[in-house]
């Protein structure tokens, strides 16, 4: 039996390379998942309709309530579409893990990147800037994009293929920040990375040694900073969605990701507090 569109992207997705983060509970100690959370990613992953969540004709977020149709796939759909959810639930934790990263491995950087309409030649913000990460004055500038690759629009324009969705993604990015130069780290809510963002935890890898940062010890599944940082993003957006899919039809729970609170975008502290505060909570 062929599969629709928008489990057919989510699997194509979930073959990419590091995709093996989708079977994972717990890549590492302070990286896991609620039992439910887990179960809800796996059944979007897999395809099957969602246990545990009821069906539901009117989306539950108080400042939404649109019709729905009761079906996974009108759900999907709906989850798609919403980007306040998709805003607070995916972009932000994103954009602040994405900083982590960059601290914890041993760069200066800062989220909320600049402030817009004081340089006018800065046409579009970033999310995060890394200080002089190729260079004396060279700061890498990334945008932080987030989305899913199953809604309607999207599979009209990219079709499920794997990479597509990422790819337009990352050339709109561009665009909006001409003529000056971007690094669009672009994430689904699924855990497919674009090109660029694969590209740049590689060189964050590599300027390290491909030890990882912040005093955090490796393991089997994550034995160096690449692999490492790939399954923690990744985490934080099956995570994400799963909060989504709970908030659109009414059910409130809260996370067990333990590292949300780490780095915050107006978080100013050092990276010797950043070590300090990651080494505490491994000892915990």
């Amino acid at each position: 039996e062929s599969a629709d569109l928008e489990s057919a992207s989510i699997l194509l997705g979930a073959a990419e390379k590091g995709h093996a983060t989708w079977l994972e509970p717990t890549p590492h100690a302070h990286l896991r998942l609620t039992a439910a959370d887990y179960l809800i990613t796996k059944q979007l992953h897999l395809g099957l309709d969602f246990v545990g969540l009821p069906v539901v004709h009117r989306c539950q977020v108080r400042s939404c309530g649109r019709e729905l149709d009761g079906s996974r796939i009108g759900l999907l759909r709906h989850l798609a579409s919403h980007s306040p959810l998709s805003n607070t639930n995916l972009h932000n934790p994103l954009v602040r893990q994405v900083t982590a990263m960059c601290r914890l491995q041993g760069h200066s950087a800062a989220a909320g990147g600049e402030a817009r309409g004081e340089d006018p030649t800065v046409p579009h913000s970033a999310d995060v800037v890394v200080h002089n990460f190729r260079g004396a004055g060279r700061h890498c500038r990334i945008d932080v994009k987030t989305g899913y690759q199953f809604g309607v629009s999207t599979l009209v324009a990219a079709g499920p293929r794997a990479r597509r969705y990422t790819a337009r993604r990352e050339a709109a990015c561009r665009l909006e920040h001409q003529p000056q130069d971007v690094l669009p780290f672009v994430m689904t809510g699924t855990g497919q990375l674009g090109k660029d963002g694969e590209a740049f935890i590689r060189e964050i890898h590599c300027l390290g040694g491909g030890i990882i940062g912040g005093g955090i010890e490796p393991t089997h599944s994550t034995p160096n900073c690449s692999k490492y940082w790939h399954r923690r993003l990744r985490m934080f957006a099956f995570a994400g969605t799963a909060t989504s899919l709970r908030q659109l039809v009414g059910i409130e729970a809260p996370l067990d990701v333990d590292l949300e609170g780490l780095l915050d975008e107006d978080d100013q502290q050092s990276l010797d507090d950043a070590v300090q505060h990651e080494s505490a909570r491994l000892a915990e």
